[in-house]
């Protein structure tokens, strides 16, 4: 999920360095779309799951730690450095539907680290002060939690739920993005029920990610079925009701994500768990590489969607080179992921069944 931000990113910057025609604008802003649809609820989901496994085996030192060194020291570094070098650089791109000032685009490609930031911090909040309520209503409620399913009625009444919610979706028919220091209470609240699921996913993971599997085609029909009203709504029917379609789409759509990976891709690999040990700091610091290919190569006449493949292949190149030799066996490393990773790509599975054992 991480690392689909990259192409993200190279489908929006291509408009603002190369000569893009309609139609190709066309194929961009439908890759944005597709990978927008799903990315980030997914994203907030697998967070809430791993916030509340921290806070459950850790304790609560342990997850204000892992918060500030994964998330908000991160973010604030990236605000102070990277955010004013690609605006001093045009970041016409950074939000093209708002005003491009700093003010409003200060997280940038970060935002969303922001707004975990306060979630997770807020589940926190509540965990401490559910511990303060009298047990009777918190073992009914668990008991409703644990008695929960990711069935796709249950799913319909998720996305209905989200639907509900103001201002999710913006005037491009897709779901807000807010990269300004003043939070969007809107995405606060829309972001919150994802991370929510996935911190109640940590109560009962196996079973409820066996309703995600054995369901896992059925809610990508829904997705598609919902996408398509969506885009009939707004490009054709110019309904009021199109926002709530779309986050129905996202519903099914990010459910059904989760179901077909573990479904389809539930197998342990080497260079796989390598790329994902690396993804969060190759995204870290794609932007001024991406941003940098792109503008060199968008101006030479070369075909866009050659132009944004050498700018991610060459990106993808340089941040796992500087993940491999500067962070993944370093103090950085540490830092990051809490332990120093052996550099040998061979030797993760023997120190997978070391741990295990």
């Amino acid at each position: 999920m991480v690392l689909l931000g990259i192409i993200v990113l190279a489908a929006i910057v291509l408009a603002a360095f190369a000569e893009v025609s309609a139609s190709d604008q066309v194929i961009l802003n439908d890759v944005y779309a597709v990978i927008h649809l799903f990315r980030m609820p997914v994203f907030f989901v697998i967070s809430g799951l791993f916030s509340a496994r921290i806070l459950q085996t850790e304790g609560v030192r342990a997850y204000l730690i892992s918060r500030f060194k994964r998330i908000v020291s991160v973010m604030m570094t990236a605000a102070v450095i990277i955010a004013p070098f690609l605006y001093q650089s045009g970041c016409l791109w950074c939000s093209p539907a708002q005003p491009t000032d700093y003010w409003h685009t200060g997280w940038i490609y970060l935002w969303f680290l922001y707004y975990l930031a306060i979630i997770s911090h807020l589940a926190l909040l509540s965990s401490l002060v559910a511990q303060r309520l009298p047990k009777s209503f918190t073992s009914r409620i668990g008991g409703l939690v644990d008695s929960a399913s990711f069935r796709p009625h249950v799913l319909l009444l998720v996305g209905l739920l989200l639907a509900s919610i103001p201002g999710v979706v913006d005037d491009s028919g897709q779901t807000r993005i807010e990269m300004g220091w003043v939070p969007n209470l809107s995405l606060v609240v829309y972001f919150s029920v994802w991370f929510s699921i996935g911190w109640i996913m940590y109560r009962n993971t196996e079973r409820l990610l066996r309703d995600l599997i054995d369901w896992a085609w059925f809610n990508l029909a829904l997705c598609l079925a919902f996408s398509a009203i969506s885009f009939c709504a707004y490009n054709f029917w110019h309904t009021n009701w199109q926002p709530q379609v779309q986050v129905l789409a996202v519903t099914f759509s990010a459910f059904a994500v989760i179901g077909l990976f573990m479904r389809l891709l539930h197998t342990e690999n080497s260079k796989i768990r390598y790329l994902s040990n690396a993804s969060y700091w190759m995204y870290l610091f794609h932007a001024p590489i991406l941003f940098a290919v792109i503008a060199a190569l968008g101006r030479t006449g070369m075909n866009i969607y050659l132009v944004a493949l050498v700018a991610i292949v060459l990106t993808v190149g340089v941040t796992l080179a500087s993940y491999h030799w500067l962070v993944r066996s370093t103090i950085i490393g540490k830092y990051l992921s809490g332990r120093r990773r052996p550099r040998r790509v061979s030797s993760l599975a023997s120190t997978q069944t070391t741990r295990t054992q």
